[in-house]
């Protein structure tokens, strides 16, 4: 959504020390430090993710774990190859075939998690 002029944020927990290690894509780096530990910073940070390409294993379980839910973006290689559209254990990772399936995907499981939150994804 940010090629589409978007509503938000692009919020970056960096592993390393500097924020240049940020890609174009973030608009807010915030170095952590941590270097593998991040994946648990992320998993704890958000309601739910989307996996693209090398996302990593250990970021998902940590999700799945806490109820979040987790959509991989098919065809962008990596973890989300390995787990999209497949059963973990109870819970499932869903697969999405572009972008904004993926984010209405996530948005869906968070109301149907949460109905009296209901979230205004359309403005």
């Amino acid at each position: 959504y940010k090629e589409a002029n978007g509503q938000g944020i692009c919020l970056g927990l960096l592993p390393g020390t500097s924020r240049s290690e940020a890609t174009p894509w973030v608009d807010l780096a915030i170095p952590t430090g941590v270097n593998s530990a991040q994946g648990a910073l992320v998993a704890m940070a958000v309601d739910g993710a989307i996996v693209l390409g090398g996302g990593t294993l250990s970021e998902v379980g940590l999700l799945l774990r806490d109820g979040k839910p987790v959509v991989a973006l098919n065809g962008t290689g990596g973890a989300a190859e390995l787990i999209g559209g497949h059963h973990l254990g109870k819970v499932s990772v869903r697969l999405a075939h572009n972008p904004e399936e993926a984010v209405r995907m996530v948005l869906d499981a968070l109301r149907d998690k949460h109905p009296a939150k209901a979230l205004d994804i359309e403005g």
